[in-house]
């Protein structure tokens, strides 16, 4: 071989090296982002939130095209509550790996926890489209739970019902909180006995679970059957004896069933637990007063006034005893009170057997109402029955209501766990569930 040729072949060697030099130091560099990612891994495993995103940290910076990282990246922020960081980083893994179900998945649980509903649904829409295509029955079955809690949230409950229909056909976890949500759902549109069915349904399948058998105690309220309602009343209580919104209820059915002291015994344990002091002070009260003590029922209701000042319904029943007393000036002012308060309260009082203006003017009239002319029981059963009928006009509405409100009032007082809004996302080969 000539000198020319030599060197060309030299030459051709070195450019060979240095061809070969990037692709052994990407391989390196992928090896060192897979080994942090490795770690971080492990570090969020052990809930180490903070060293998991600095391994994650560390993998990104390596390859800055990671999809993986960035999203196990977002699963650490979500679990640090930082569900900005978390969309953020789901965004990135979804740029960098279009096609990952997953990604979908978890960036749908982040905007499920930020109440954005449609895109939560486009998201687990997508996510049900990858899993179908890869045949992941389980991680199929949650997203169309996920899926169909954020249809129950905007209020869409057909479609909400046939996701959780569809998850309860793969016959996959979380068969059972689907049918807590699908029974919550059948409730708000007023299929009790499909509500009720579902509840139980749950109960088999999670047997102490305490808010299966408080809703089903409200549906059972809502269709009039009240020993079924206090039974369930009272299996939620076994359950979990600090489940005051089950005490509140069945203190309501006794109390509408004219069993004034096993009402007036829940009242009092709620009280003895601050639960909705001045709503609790104002149903004993009427109920000390159904039984004709009226100097307690006036000590109740002026307790609940003292927590809350404008409560209309303890002004006018208070007014009520006054009356009924024979303390007609205090009637008057609180009957004012209360219409000042809420001016549906303007005619009611002048309905009763005696009016306050006669009173104020005739003697006969007060000396009725002391129980001169008038039985003092008859009294009391007027303005009591009054107050009972307007009571009952407002009773279903009142239980609708608890039952909505029961996630909000569960999350603030920490009464338990919620199944039906469990919302889960996806943690490489795991899937984690979380209530709110």
């Amino acid at each position: 071989m000539g000198r020319k040729e030599l060197s060309m072949l030299k030459f051709f060697l070195i450019l060979s090296v240095f061809a070969f030099i990037p692709k052994v130091m990407a391989q390196s560099l992928s090896l060192e982002a897979e080994s942090d990612l490795k770690e971080g891994i492990a570090y969020y495993d052990n809930q180490k939130y903070d060293e998991a995103i600095n391994d994650y940290n560390r993998a990104i910076q390596l390859d800055p095209n990671y999809a993986e990282a960035y999203s196990s990246r977002g699963n650490a922020y979500k679990e640090k509550g930082s569900f900005d960081q978390a969309l953020s980083d789901y965004n990135k893994a979804i740029e960098f790996s279009p096609n990952d179900g997953n990604s979908y998945f978890n960036r749908g649980y982040i905007y499920l926890e930020k109440d954005n509903f449609d895109q939560a649904i486009a998201d687990y829409t997508k996510a049900i489209e990858f899993y179908q295509n890869t045949n992941v029955t389980y991680w199929m079955a949650i997203a169309y739970y996920n899926r169909g809690l954020s249809y129950s949230k905007k209020g869409e409950y057909d479609q909400a019902i046939a996701d959780y229909n569809k998850a309860i056909e793969l016959n996959a976890n979380p068969e059972n909180m689907s049918y807590f949500s699908r029974g919550w759902v059948y409730g708000q549109v007023r299929k009790y006995d499909q509500a009720i069915s579902d509840y139980k349904k749950a109960i088999e399948l999670n047997i102490n679970n305490p808010e299966a058998f408080y809703d089903i105690g409200v549906l059972y309220g809502m269709k009039d059957d009240f020993d079924q309602a206090v039974d369930y009343y009272n299996k939620a209580i076994e359950n979990n004896p600090k489940y005051f919104d089950a005490y509140y209820n069945r203190a309501l059915l006794y109390e509408k069933n004219k069993e004034y002291d096993k009402a007036i015994a829940d009242y009092t344990v709620l009280i003895k637990n601050n639960y909705k002091l001045s709503s609790v002070y104002t149903q004993r009260g009427i109920c000390s007063g159904s039984q004709g003590n009226y100097d307690l029922a006036i000590f109740d209701l002026s307790k609940a006034l003292t927590s809350d000042p404008n409560n209309s319904l303890a002004i006018y029943t208070r007014g009520g005893m006054y009356y009924i007393k024979g303390n007609i000036q205090q009637a008057v002012i609180d009957f004012n009170k209360a219409r000042e308060i809420d001016p549906s309260y303007a005619n009611r009082y002048y309905d009763k057997y005696l009016t306050i203006e006669n009173a104020q003017v005739n003697p006969t009239a007060q000396n009725s109402v002391s129980g001169q002319g008038i039985d003092r029981k008859s009294l009391v059963d007027i303005f009591i029955e009054s107050e009972k009928e307007q009571q009952e006009q407002s009773y279903r509405n009142k239980m609708i209501d608890l039952q909505k409100q029961q996630l909000e009032i569960m999350r603030n007082q920490g009464n338990g766990n919620n199944s039906y809004n469990t919302n889960c996302y996806v943690n490489g080969s795991n899937i984690n569930c979380t209530t709110h």
